[in-house]
């Protein structure tokens, strides 16, 4: 009797070390590729913010109302403008216009426009020869992407690509890309045994002629 009493102890014991040996390697083995998952995210995530933060512009706008069509000289001189401009209708057509000092001049053949101020626009040409009467709405910034920022980024993609990748904040064994069809194009070949991760984004890319177009980018990391 004692000696059958010791085997069947022996049997629990092995019978519990199976089970808890199973069940460490079913946490190792469903648990351990989420963790990969999200720490992919996660760079991913940290990606598309410091690309953003990088190419970003903010463009103060604002709303001006003449008397009557023509010329205006609008004084901007309690705005933060900087020098470049452009000045647009409601329907985004670019108007004639010009900064000199604090004086922003455009010609409009509407009684309302819109001008925007940012360094990433051109300063114009345009001067007013019998300016009109005005009064001033709100001031709203606008966000940007900028075309200079993102040709610059191409250009450092392919010059400077380590630092660049500090800039963005990636780690250093994580390789990314950055493509726009037809636009820029900041990649090189995913390995084919690798995975990749991507996102997807949307933006209106501010040219310095005051051109605003839509592109999509997409970044990758892997």
């Amino acid at each position: 009797m004692f000696n059958f009493k010791k085997g069947s102890a022996h049997l629990e014991i092995i019978i519990s070390f199976t089970v808890f040996l199973s069940f460490t390697i079913f946490l190792l083995y469903y648990l351990a590729p989420v963790e990969t998952v999200n720490l992919s995210d996660n760079v991913l995530q940290t990606f598309r913010s410091s690309f953003l933060d990088y190419v970003s512009v903010e463009v103060p706008t604002l709303f001006v109302k003449s008397n009557e069509s023509g010329c205006v000289d609008v004084d901007v001189s309690d705005f933060d403008f900087s020098s470049g401009v452009v000045a647009r209708t409601a329907y985004g057509v670019i108007l004639d216009s010009k900064i000199n000092s604090n004086i922003v001049s455009v010609n409009s053949a509407d009684k309302g426009f819109y001008i925007s101020s940012s360094d990433e626009l051109n300063s114009g040409t345009y001067s007013c020869s019998s300016p009109k009467n005005y009064s001033l709405g709100d001031l709203r910034n606008e966000v940007f992407l900028s075309n200079k920022s993102l040709k610059e980024l191409e250009n450092n993609y392919t010059e400077n690509y380590n630092a660049l990748k500090s800039v963005l904040g990636l780690p250093s064994a994580v390789e990314f890309a950055i493509i726009s069809d037809g636009y820029i194009s900041a990649e090189k070949s995913v390995p084919a045994s690798v995975e990749s991760y991507s996102d997807e984004i949307r933006a209106n890319v501010l040219y310095s002629n005051g051109t605003i177009r839509k592109e999509v980018f997409i970044i990758k990391i892997w």
